[in-house]
C-alpha cells in the first residue's frame, strides 16, 4: 500500500527537501519509524511524492482515558525528546537551520515587530525581553499533532509528515 502526497500548490523545492530528509532519517536507526520514499513523480501539476504507507492509530486526544492507550502528551514529549537528540549536523544541509535557541526566537518574532495591534506589539515587546539563550539549536520536527502520530502496538511509533522539520528551539516543537 502507498501513500501519494499531492500538493494544492506547486512547491517542487520542499517536496524533494522532505524526501531527502526521510531517506537521511531513515539511515539513522531512530527509536521511531519514519515513511519510506518510494518516488518522486513530476506530473504537470507539481511534484509527487510516493511513499510506503505506515499502519497505525493516530494518537487520539483522548488517549490516556483509554486502558493501554499511553496518554497523548507521554508519546508527544517522548517523541519530540527523541528527535531533538538527532544531530542536528547530520541534517543541517537538508532543512532550515537557526544556528541558536536565540536566532530562532528572533526570526518567529519578527513578524510581530511592525503589527498594528497593541496586543502583538506588548507581544513583541515581552518577547524581545525574555529571548532565550545565544546556546545551540536542535533538530524539530516541526508538526508534532496527533494526526502525525501513529501509535503501532507491537512496532514503534511511526512520526509522519516532515515538511515543517527545521532546526531551531525545542519549546517550538511543544508549542505546535
Amino acid at each position: 500500500t502507498y501513500v501519494v502526497h499531492l500538493r494544492r500548490r506547486r512547491d517542487d523545492a520542499r517536496v524533494r527537501r522532505e524526501a531527502a530528509l526521510l531517506e537521511r532519517l531513515a539511515e539513522l536507526g531512530l527509536p521511531f519509524a519514519v515513511p519510506r520514499v518510494l518516488s518522486l513523480v513530476p506530473p504537470a501539476r507539481g511534484l509527487v511524492m510516493i511513499e510506503e504507507a505506515l499502519w497505525g492509530v493516530a494518537l487520539p486526544h483522548n488517549a490516556g482515558v483509554l486502558p493501554g492507550v499511553p496518554a497523548p502528551w507521554k508519546v508527544a514529549g517522548r517523541l519530540a525528546a527523541q528527535v531533538h537528540a538527532i544531530d542536528p549536523g547530520l541534517l543541517r544541509e537538508l532543512v532550515p537551520a537557526h544556528e541558536t535557541l536565540r536566532a530562532h526566537a528572533l526570526a518567529e518574532i519578527a513578524a510581530l515587530e511592525s503589527a498594528p495591534e497593541p496586543e502583538l506589539r506588548r507581544a513583541h515587546a515581552w518577547a524581545m525581553e525574555n529571548l532565550p539563550p545565544d546556546e545551540p539549536s536542535v533538530f524539530l520536527h516541526g508538526d508534532l499533532l496527533g494526526q502525525n502520530v501513529l501509535l503501532r502496538p507491537e512496532e514503534p511509533t511511526a512520526l509522519l509528515d516532515w515538511d515543517r522539520a527545521e532546526i531551531g528551539h525545542p519549546a517550538y516543537d511543544i508549542a505546535i
